[in-house]
């Protein structure tokens, strides 16, 4: 299949989850990556701000603030050129309506991708039409960031979506891929936490391994 058929194919799956359902499985999705090391040891979270049916991520952003932790949210500062920054968010209230209509934050600072005392501090959640359990991720068409992590030499990367979203290495397809691509290490569902590229462990991951084009 083409990038386009996989990624038209997991929001079609995505789109068709009623909106009690989405919710059930945001709790479920926030339980699992609580639990998860890569967030217990990051002092910064680096995520998006969901919209549509994507996954949530207002409750993760929430919990991140009440422990502590610094919150960052994209702001996208040229669209021509694909090209986005990451802005503290103080509160999921302060944001005001972005590009294309995605809501960022209303101030706050850009964070540092350069510092390696913030670089090393910090978890990126990747928001993405679709994943593969070998850490391949299909965004909306957009590459900002792809963009952003070409310069920004970030290592923890988790991809959130639902698991319906999620293609297994047992089901023989592969994810077109470009060099400019760039995987996640772990990804996080309301069902289980997947190590990419490793054996499947205690949590169930099979590791072997909006339709607007923004990320």
């Amino acid at each position: 299949m083409t990038k386009e058929e996989l990624r038209e194919r997991a929001l079609a799956a995505r789109d068709a989850l009623t909106e009690q359902e989405r919710a059930a499985k945001d709790a479920l999705l926030l339980e699992k990556l609580l639990g998860e090391p890569l967030w217990r040891q990051s002092g910064r979270i680096l995520l998006y701000l969901s919209r549509g049916t994507e996954a949530g991520t207002r409750r993760i952003a929430e919990a991140a603030l009440s422990a502590g932790k610094r919150v960052y949210a994209p702001v996208i500062t040229d669209r021509e050129q694909h090209i986005m920054e990451f802005h503290e968010l103080a509160s999921t209230a302060e944001v005001r309506p972005g590009a294309f209509g995605i809501d960022e934050p209303a101030g706050g600072g850009r964070f540092d991708p350069a510092d390696p005392a913030q670089a090393e501090d910090a978890l990126m959640l990747l928001p993405g039409a679709a994943f593969h359990t070998d850490g391949s991720r299909i965004g909306y068409g957009g590459g900002y960031y792809d963009r952003y992590l070409a310069k920004a030499d970030l290592k923890n990367r988790v991809g959130i979506c639902y698991d319906c979203q999620v293609t297994g290495a047992e089901s023989g397809e592969h994810f077109p891929q470009e060099e400019t691509d760039r995987r996640v290490e772990v990804i996080v569902t309301e069902k289980r936490t997947i190590r990419c590229g490793t054996e499947a462990g205690p949590e169930g991951g099979s590791g072997t391994g909006m339709q607007d084009p923004l990320f």
